[in-house]
């Protein structure tokens, strides 16, 4: 809740966050109905009791939610193949897409899945980096490899894990080059996360003056 709380703060909002306790269950209560609304972080399956509150979900494990209920659901086993195929699709990107791809190992899903791509020629793979099989650091293969590519040839870089995209984004950065996108299946940890996001401009949306959330 520490991102919502700082993005209501940055725009001269307040929101007030008061954790409920009781489960699920206790959204029905009377001491709920003094919220704006409910913010549920769900853990296993669960059945949502009626409430006039608005509801929003984040199924971290990747659980089925109504559709409508809003909510953010996050399945990491699909992930590497979300991010792939939003390479594949992502304007002005035509097929074979011409990429960098970044992995830990020639072992992981996120390799299986770039294989199956490039077999059925969805994938022009440019340039491959591993790893754990590398004895120079990505930064230094990142540097090099990138300077044989003029603007035009390629069109993205894939990345297994966001340490692996900030390397990538950060390399572009030093180069000065803007016309390569990257996209990565997950964040490894939350400073990567950040860096990713202190990388590119980002877009606060103006939220009411005032607001008090649940948080379960």
């Amino acid at each position: 809740m520490r991102g919502v709380r700082t993005a209501a703060e940055a725009d001269g909002n307040v929101v007030k966050i008061l954790p409920l306790d009781g489960g699920l269950s206790a959204l029905a209560e009377d001491s709920a109905v003094d919220a704006d609304a409910a913010i549920v972080f769900l853990t296993g399956e669960a059945t949502f009791p009626k409430t006039t509150l608005p509801v929003y979900v984040f199924a971290a494990d990747g659980q089925s939610i109504v559709a409508d209920t809003p909510h953010l659901t996050y399945n990491a086993a699909a992930a590497p193949k979300l991010a792939l195929d939003s390479a594949l699709s992502y304007p002005p990107h035509l097929a074979p897409v011409r990429m960098i791809g970044l992995f830990t190992s020639q072992s992981s899903a996120a390799y299986l899945i770039w294989s199956d791509a490039k077999a059925s020629g969805t994938v022009f793979a440019k340039q491959e980096f591993f790893l754990e099989a590398s004895d120079v650091s990505l930064a230094d293969w990142l540097s090099e490899t990138l300077s044989l590519y003029y603007p035009g040839m390629l069109d993205a870089i894939y990345a297994e894990s966001g340490a692996l995209a900030v390397s990538a984004a950060e390399s572009l950065a030093s180069l000065g080059r803007d016309d390569i996108e990257v996209f990565f299946s997950r964040f490894g940890c939350g400073r990567h996360s950040k860096a990713l996001a202190n990388s590119r401009v980002r877009r606060r949306r103006k939220l009411p003056g005032r607001g008090r959330a649940l948080l379960r």
